[in-house]
């Protein structure tokens, strides 16, 4: 439970996520429970925006073109939680809603960055809504392994081996 002080008021802004272009955007929310989750329309049509979580309240509400509605969970989620629109099928997204911020969504290159990690090892698990949750084995200085090592004050610059197979099973 060590957390750098960094992080200590990430939970004070708002989290946001919108439908535009036929989709959710950003396709993936981390947020932290009490932190605030802003659902925002900017579509010229209503669509509705649904969460049916395991452990908080679940939403499921009609957003008129132009308009934002927000939803704030309580509790840490032992799993991501789909949002969807049932007026627009397609569009869809996820929610991670997690105490730790040690948590991130990688960019489209598949690049990452976590700040601050607390020194010692650290064992990293990544989910893709394809093949679910998976063991990332990390490549460091030409050496594969399961762990990183963190050392204080040093940036840990790490390769996350994503294999192929993963997503033929």
């Amino acid at each position: 439970d060590r957390v750098h002080e960094s992080f200590a008021k990430i939970a004070e802004k708002p989290a946001v996520q919108f439908a535009k272009e036929g989709q959710f955007l950003p396709r993936v929310v981390i947020l932290q429970p009490g932190q605030l989750l802003q659902f925002s329309n900017l579509h010229p049509v209503p669509t509705n925006y649904r969460i049916d979580p395991l452990k908080n309240e679940p939403t499921n509400r009609l957003v008129p073109p132009g308009t934002m509605i927000e939803w704030q969970p309580k509790e840490e989620e032992p799993a991501f939680i789909m949002t969807q629109s049932n007026v627009h099928p397609w569009q869809q997204g996820w929610l991670w809603i997690r105490k730790s911020p040690y948590v991130t969504v990688t960019q489209g290159d598949g690049s990452f960055k976590i700040a601050n990690l607390p020194a010692g090892d650290v064992l990293l698990t990544g989910f893709h809504e394809k093949t679910g949750w998976r063991e990332i084995r990390v490549r460091s200085n030409g050496e594969e392994s399961r762990w990183g090592k963190v050392v204080d004050g040093e940036e840990l610059k790490l390769e996350a081996v994503w294999p192929a197979e993963y997503f033929r099973e």
